[in-house]
């Protein structure tokens, strides 16, 4: 009788444990699916981000391309202004000098401003460029994260 009631103590232990196996493998596949989503939500918010990064550096390009023309403008302005400063020298106009020496001034105030507001933006755009950068890595990791787990749950199904 002890033989029958071990026996049948190592049934039931046997039984509890396969029950037990099958709720972890049942379980680690819903785990393994979740994490699949998370991962899909995460890389789509990252894509999303990039976007949305590469846009703000596009648009900073173009107001850098602006701040430049406007440069190149105050340049222009810059040299025709010390030009007739010369004429003004040359023809013994002291009033014309003194007008174009502040008016010189003035525009190489402006054009010292710009070049400032120039750095500024290539500053932007290379930070710009870096979390672009940063953002492509976080995606390709994801996306390679995304297969691992899918093969994972492939493996596990």
């Amino acid at each position: 009788m002890s033989s029958v009631l071990s026996k049948l103590w190592t049934a039931l232990r046997g039984a509890a444990n396969e029950a037990g196996e099958a709720a972890v493998d049942v379980n680690a596949t819903r785990i393994l699916d979740q994490e699949i989503r998370d991962a899909d939500n995460e890389l789509r918010e990252a894509r999303i981000a990039l976007a949305g990064m590469m846009g703000k550096q596009t648009v900073e390009r173009n107001h850098l391309a602006e701040k430049q023309a406007k440069l190149e403008e105050y340049a222009g302005y810059l040299r025709q202004t010390l030009a007739k400063q010369k004429a003004a020298e040359s023809a013994g106009q002291a009033a014309e000098i003194a007008k174009h020496a502040s008016l010189a001034q003035e525009v190489a105030t402006k054009y010292a401003e710009q070049e400032a507001l120039i750095k500024a933006s290539d500053n932007v755009i290379a930070e710009y460029g870096k979390n672009v950068d940063v953002l492509k890595q976080k995606i390709a990791a994801g996306e390679t994260a995304i297969r691992t787990l899918k093969q994972r749950a492939d493996t596990v199904s």
